[in-house]
């Protein structure tokens, strides 16, 4: 963003700070909404369909506003789906298979975030650092994997489940004092991830290559 687009480093912490902010809140409100309505398959069609179309969207910014809306678009998708494709693996565990099916699904995912960075650095380097192009070859395996969701994830009908009557209740005085402490140790963690993007950002100032940069932004 600081040299493509040219933002400051106070529009770089707003983008990211609105964009973990949305996720952390929407998983919830969503993951109730999914209960609500003992629907899942459709929360987690749209979140993915929601982060895949933001890729072409921050290939397409011209300006810092539209890559707020890109990740605000991205991680509203992370927060619709989270709670729902969570129940939706459930479903498909027995009692002894289901730390395999949760590890097996974490491990996936921690497996993209190191290949993804190393394909990346790839492409920068095929396409002269079009950065623009490899966003829009990104929604590529985005969309693809919606359509596999759609064709081959089924949802498993549960009859006779009451639709949850929960209404949203919070305070903070009635909080158990262990949950008070996890929420302190949340929202420092959330602060410190925010962190990176101003160790990227000022990375020009160190005269750090801009590749480099982003390769070691994705690894923090």
């Amino acid at each position: 963003m600081t040299q493509v687009l040219k933002a400051s480093i106070t529009a770089v912490g707003l983008v990211e700070g609105i964009a973990e902010s949305t996720a952390a809140l929407t998983k919830f409100i969503f993951g109730y909404l999914s209960d609500k309505f003992q629907k899942r398959k459709p929360f987690v069609n749209l979140g993915y369909t929601f982060s895949a179309f933001s890729k072409a969207v921050i290939g397409l910014a011209t300006a810092w506003p539209l890559v707020l809306f890109s990740r605000f678009l991205d991680q509203l998708g992370k927060g619709l789906r989270t709670g729902a494709r969570d129940v939706l693996l459930l479903q498909n565990t027995n009692e002894k298979n289901k730390g395999y099916i949760f590890g097996f699904h974490r491990s996936l995912d921690s497996a993209g975030a190191v290949l993804g960075p190393i394909l990346s650095l790839i492409l920068i380097y095929f396409f002269a650092n079009n950065l623009r192009l490899i966003f829009y070859l990104a929604t590529i395996p985005g969309f693809l994997a919606v359509l596999l969701l759609i064709l081959l994830v089924h949802e498993k009908k549960v009859d006779n489940l009451p639709k949850t009557s929960q209404k949203f209740i919070f305070s903070w005085k009635f909080l158990n004092p262990k949950v008070k402490l996890f929420f302190a140790y949340f929202f420092y963690f959330c602060f410190r991830q925010q962190l990176r993007c101003f160790f990227n950002s000022s990375g020009k100032k160190l005269r750090f290559n801009h590749t480099i940069g982003s390769s070691g932004l994705c690894s923090i």
